[in-house]
């Protein structure tokens, strides 16, 4: 039986841990939060422990790591000395010097892996199984439109960053994946404030990437939508593949629904646990730890993302492309490199 700790109590958290507890041979056993009142009472609802930050790790095989992104990298190295393999909430961190620091971590022996599991969600894995088998693609569009999140943290600059930095790393972590070898070479955003503060955080952002091939991506980023809404589309000179996560779950090519991946765990509620991919992320990571297999999300991958996200911030503060990889000061936040070159502008 798989054991886990988990390092949060917040909104975040408080999905992994229904993720875990909704899993027949998974036991979250400790919630170190910096909160204790909160970490209480979120283990006391799945008859775990509250613990202390500084022990997370100790006991486990699994640390999830679903604290605030400036923190993941101090908890995850902090669970990882205690034994365990960490699963990072995306995004992996704020800041690209910490990035370095896990991947180095990676690479010395450290279990480490991204939780991000919009690439374990069925109807992405069979979008992205079907679009390479369409070939390499001209252009592709994501569109992740949704309302202000519930967890006020996220709109606090030091979170480290606003609506692309929070709900923008999904849809690039699913461009990177269907890019594969023809990675960005450039990427310019457009983001605009969510108030008139020195410190408000984007939410809203366009962002245009270019691939080696030329082949031209775009994502729509919105906090400020009525009814949430996730697409996606891609052109090959051939065909066209389309998918809807929100709010009808389905994946067409060329205009017709094609057949929907079956259900893997059914009675589990809610069924967006098992639509975004949290239920299958959790079972897989347990089985390649258990099989001495490379995870299937490594850090490399989460500081290839954070490295898009550096550049279109600093993209939104000059107002021209910025090249990739980003070349910029690893040492700020995505927030911190969009501001900066704002006011210097300014």
């Amino acid at each position: 039986m798989p054991t886990y700790a988990l390092s949060g109590s917040g909104t975040s958290a408080a999905v992994w841990a229904q993720t875990i507890g909704s899993l027949p041979g998974h036991e979250l056993r400790t919630v170190h939060g910096r909160r204790q009142e909160h970490a209480e009472r979120l283990a006391a609802a799945y008859a775990a422990v509250a613990a202390e930050p500084d022990e997370l790790g100790r006991g486990v095989e699994i640390a999830v790591v679903a604290s605030a992104p400036p923190a993941h990298a101090a908890d995850a190295l902090r669970a990882a000395g205690h034994g365990a393999a960490v699963l990072i909430e995306s995004p992996m961190c704020a800041r690209l010097d910490d990035a370095d620091e896990l991947v180095a971590a990676a690479a010395a022996g450290g279990r480490l892996m991204v939780a991000e599991s919009l690439l374990f969600a069925p109807l992405v894995r069979d979008a992205i199984e079907r679009a390479r088998a369409l070939g390499r693609f001209s252009s592709l569009q994501l569109r992740v439109l949704t309302q202000a999140p519930v967890r006020r943290t996220a709109l606090d600059a030091q979170w480290g960053g606003g609506v692309l930095f929070d709900l923008g790393v999904h849809p690039l972590a699913v461009l990177l994946t269907l890019a594969g070898e023809d990675r960005p070479v450039s990427v310019r955003a457009r983001l605009a404030p969510a108030g008139t503060g020195l410190h408000a955080v984007d939410d809203l952002a366009d962002v245009e990437l270019v691939l080696r091939s030329g082949a031209r991506c775009t994502v729509e980023l919105s906090w400020r939508a009525t009814q949430p809404q996730w697409d996606l589309q891609l052109a090959t000179p051939t065909s066209t593949l389309r998918l809807e996560l929100q709010p009808d779950p389905h994946v067409e090519q060329l205009g017709v629904d094609l057949p929907r991946p079956p259900r893997r765990h059914r009675g589990v509620e809610p069924a967006q646990l098992e639509v975004f991919g949290y239920l299958d992320q959790v079972v897989e990571t347990a089985a390649d730890l258990a099989a001495g297999r490379p995870p299937y999300v490594d850090v490399r991958f989460g500081r290839a993302v954070l490295d898009v996200l550096c550049a279109a911030y600093r993209s939104a503060g000059t107002g021209v492309p910025e090249p990739l990889p980003f070349t910029g000061d690893r040492t700020r936040t995505p927030w911190q490199l969009w501001r900066e070159e704002s006011h210097r502008d300014g």
